[in-house]
């Protein structure tokens, strides 16, 4: 291929890459709930299979398992709704005790900072003369999250409508792409398929086994030392470590406040982000390598990388999905011949173990 043409196939390339990203960021609202129920889709299928084989038809045991998983948001949010109303109720009060308790490091800090605003105040007069200064006032942080709770409840119904429809049509739907291929093609797409929803249905019930056992010894170890609404901090720590590198640092600094707010001994402010860093540090290092073992080799600058990108595109739920859409694209990769060198590139080969002629794509979930 000569160096002209090569270079607009990467020009092409590019361009369409980057259309692809700007649809994927103004379609939020729609790609978000698509690309969720599809993900759990994949997750729920083998209990779906589970159930059909016990004489259910594919709507009744998808109706089954949409039952079980609102049942578990309902009482989530009924546990957890009083403990966030108080907290948005108390926060200005919140914030007046973290400034006090913060005071002797801000001492400093407004030192400079009143030196400033007079700087600034002389130089406006003088250029300025009277001229009248236009004030907008920003919504705060309590208005800004009461204004996404209604998209955030749009997003959750249609994930479940979508996910009803996957879990119940996609066997048919699947049956009928394949009639249309050659039987090669046929069953390439059945071993990818195949391949994608064992290893990530696995992946995702081991690890989320493995969060919620962490969030109960967090809540736990916050609740012997007298922190308030633990369990509410251990839903946290749980929903967090899903997120690596990230989420355990963003619940360690949630948690240190909250210690701060909490406690007026010093000990114990430090105790809380204390126990928060030791269970997921033994989680991130020891437990989740020693379960997962290396059925995920992804690369973690790839894994940092990915959630970075995806937190930017779709926000925290963005973060959240980063992960399971790594796995995917891995195994993807390594199924379709001309991606290949791709997926070496995003991610580690598998040991070679025994007679298995094929490496299995996957790593173990940094903390």
């Amino acid at each position: 291929m000569k160096l002209g043409d090569r270079a607009v196939r990467y020009s092409v390339v590019g361009l369409f890459a980057l259309a692809c990203i700007y649809t994927l960021a103004i379609g939020s609202n729609f790609f978000i709930p698509l690309t969720l129920a599809m993900l759990l889709h994949l997750v729920f299928r083998p209990f779906l299979r589970f159930l059909e084989k016990l004489g259910l038809s594919p709507p009744i045991a998808a109706a089954f398992i949409l039952s079980m998983i609102v049942a578990i948001l309902v009482i989530a949010v009924a546990y957890l709704v009083d403990p966030i109303n108080n907290w948005f109720r108390d926060m200005p009060r919140i914030v007046d005790q973290l400034q006090e308790k913060v005071q002797v490091l801000r001492k400093p800090i407004e030192t400079v900072s009143n030196a400033s605003e007079q700087v600034e105040k002389i130089a406006q007069a003088e250029t300025q003369g009277n001229k009248e200064t236009v004030v907008i006032k920003t919504p705060g942080i309590v208005e800004r999250l009461a204004a996404t709770i209604p998209i955030a409840g749009v997003q959750v119904l249609s994930t479940l409508i979508l996910l009803y429809f996957f879990l119940s049509y996609s066997g048919e739907m699947r049956t009928r792409v394949l009639q249309t291929m050659g039987r090669s093609d046929r069953k390439d797409l059945v071993d990818l398929l195949s391949r994608v929803e064992r290893e990530l249905s696995r992946y995702l019930a081991t690890i989320t086994a493995i969060n919620v056992v962490l969030g109960m010894v967090i809540g736990a170890g916050l609740f012997f030392i007298g922190m308030p609404t633990p369990y509410v901090w251990g839903v946290m720590a749980t929903l967090l470590n899903f997120v690596p590198y990230l989420g355990s640092l963003a619940g360690a600094v949630i948690v240190t406040l909250v210690a701060l707010l909490s406690f007026d001994d010093a000990v114990y402010a430090l105790l809380a982000p204390a126990i928060y860093l030791v269970a997921t540090t033994i989680e991130g290092q020891f437990v989740t390598p020693a379960i997962v073992g290396n059925r995920l080799l992804v690369s973690p600058m790839v894994i940092f990388v990915g959630i970075v990108f995806w937190a930017w595109l779709w926000g925290p739920l963005g973060a959240l999905l980063a992960v399971p859409l790594m796995i995917v694209l891995k195994i993807s990769a390594d199924r379709i011949p001309g991606m290949r060198g791709l997926g070496h590139i995003i991610g580690r080969d598998a040991p070679m173990s025994g007679n298995d002629p094929e490496q299995s794509p996957a790593s173990p979930k940094p903390s």
